[in-house]
């Protein structure tokens, strides 16, 4: 934001010094960042092909899942860590299953996972 102040055939804009959001009494300690993942969808073929790993970024502190546990099989690495291991189970069916990944802000990130 700025203001200009006509001085003459001149403008001047004055220069607003910086300050931090907590300099400014702003509290971030709930502020949330988006979870997002690496790849954005996994997919699966008839083979159901061996483990796959996808990266957490965003959101703060550990991150927990949850899924269709009939469907699919999935771990942290390490526990509550940034990586999923993603494998389904041999007699899930075809179709899309979301995992829903949160971390301990409340934060929230939907990954899609699809069996052909």
């Amino acid at each position: 934001m700025s203001a200009e102040v006509e001085l003459g055939i001149a403008t001047y804009t004055p220069k607003i010094p910086k300050q931090s959001a907590e300099a400014c009494g702003v509290d971030l300690t709930n502020l949330r960042t988006a979870i997002t993942f690496v790849p954005t969808t996994v997919t699966f073929g008839n083979d159901k092909s061996p483990l796959l790993s996808v990266q957490i970024s965003g959101g703060s502190g550990s991150y927990v899942s949850s899924y269709d546990d009939s469907a699919l099989e999935i771990k942290h690495v390490p526990p509550f860590g940034p990586t999923l291991q993603i494998k389904p189970k041999d007699k899930a069916s075809r179709g899309t299953y979301n995992v829903t990944v949160e971390d301990t802000g409340g934060g929230k990130g939907i990954l899609s996972v699809i069996i052909d």
